[in-house]
Parts: C-alpha cells; sequence; structure tokens
C-alpha cells in the first residue's frame, strides 16, 4: 500500500466515530453497525478497518456488478484486496465449468489458511469481495 492512501486510512481511524467503532471491532463487541456510509465511502471505511483490525474481512455484494465496483474502488485503498470469482455452474449437461474459474475461487479461499488456528504469515490483512446473486 502506498504511504499516502495508509495515512489517510489512518487519519481516518482516529475520527472520533469510527475510532469508537474500531474499538469495538477490536475488543470482538459485534455487531458494529456503519449505517450512515454512502455507498460510493464504503470501500474506503472497509480499507479502513482493514488497515487497522488486520483480520481477514469477507465483504458480500448484492450483485457481481457492484462487486466489481466495489473491489475497483477497494484495490485503490488496499493492494490485498481479493476478487473472488462467481461460480460457474453448468448450464449444458455434461459440460464443465472453466478449471481456470475453479482455479481461482479454490486457491483464494484456501490461501493462508492455517488449521493449526496461530494464524497467517501474511503481513497484511486480505479483503475479499465477493458477489452474491
Amino acid at each position: 500500500m502506498e504511504k499516502n492512501n495508509a495515512e489517510f486510512l489512518r487519519l481516518a481511524a482516529v475520527a472520533e466515530p469510527i475510532e469508537h467503532k474500531l474499538r469495538q471491532i477490536g475488543a470482538g463487541n459485534f455487531p458494529v453497525s456503519f449505517s450512515h456510509v454512502i455507498e460510493s465511502a464504503q470501500p474506503f471505511l472497509v480499507a479502513t478497518i482493514a488497515e487497522h483490525d488486520h483480520r481477514n474481512i469477507w465483504v458480500i455484494c448484492p450483485t457481481v456488478r457492484a462487486q466489481e465496483l466495489f473491489f475497483e474502488s477497494l484495490s485503490n485503498w488496499n493492494s490485498n484486496a481479493s476478487f473472488l470469482p462467481e461460480a460457474e455452474f453448468a448450464a449444458v449437461e455434461n459440460v464443465l465449468p472453466d478449471p481456470e474459474i475453479a482455479a481461482e475461487r479454490l486457491a483464494l479461499q484456501t490461501s493462508g489458511h492455517d488449521p493449526s488456528g496461530a494464524g497467517s504469515a501474511r503481513s497484511q490483512p486480505r479483503v475479499v469481495a465477493l458477489g452474491f446473486a
């Protein structure tokens, strides 16, 4: 992440309303609601949370198009963001889904997974955007 981006995220994190909610997240007091955040600011907020909390965050978008727009904006703030491709379902019998998309989905879902629960060796948290259609 660029130095300027990280500085913007830190500045947002110390703003009183956000700082209060970040403390709730850090303490595990869930759910935490950010109810007055306009749609275009949501990727910035998620990047701010990821910079502060250092856990993986999965963002569920209502459509694939919303996922694409969210990811495009999020990747400006968090270079470690990932895009979970939409699952393909065979429309025709005896036709297999695209193996590259299946491999991308599997790699994303298993990367950084530590069965011992000791944590990952990644230096940054990962934010994953997925569409729910």
